[in-house]
């Protein structure tokens, strides 16, 4: 049996970001809406989803770079196919790259919202 962390909710092709793991909604909801801190396990597991997400958009980036130096220096010496095999790779780590980001972006976001939460409930109660 697979164990799968998440499920995908969509009907249409699938793209990275329904393959990377997702910020569950109701973690969100409880910092956000309901202004109610993580619990220690959920914030380190935020934790673990941001740094993941920089570690991997690290190397594609540095790839994108590489690939773009090699073509620039073998222009001349390389096919209309293999020009258009780069052309969608590029294309698809770019996506990847943007997944990973605002999956990072997300994480930190949440971050940041609890700590001001458990801030308040520290200071006890809500602050303007």
């Amino acid at each position: 049996m697979f164990n799968i962390p998440f499920t995908i909710q969509s009907d249409n092709n699938l793209d990275y970001a329904d393959l990377l793991p997702q910020i569950p909604q109701q973690m969100v909801a409880r910092v956000s809406v309901k202004l109610e801190p993580l619990q220690e396990d959920e914030e380190k597991l935020i934790q673990r989803i941001c740094s993941a997400s920089e570690t991997a958009s690290a190397p594609i980036l540095h790839g994108i770079s590489a690939i773009g130096e090699l073509l620039a220096l073998s222009a001349t010496d390389v096919s209309q196919e293999t020009i258009s095999n780069i052309g969608w790779l590029i294309n698809s780590l770019g996506n990847e790259a943007a997944a990973l980001s605002n999956l990072k972006t997300e994480s930190e976001h949440l971050l940041k919202q609890n700590r001001k939460v458990k801030l308040a409930h520290f200071d006890g109660g809500m602050t303007s």
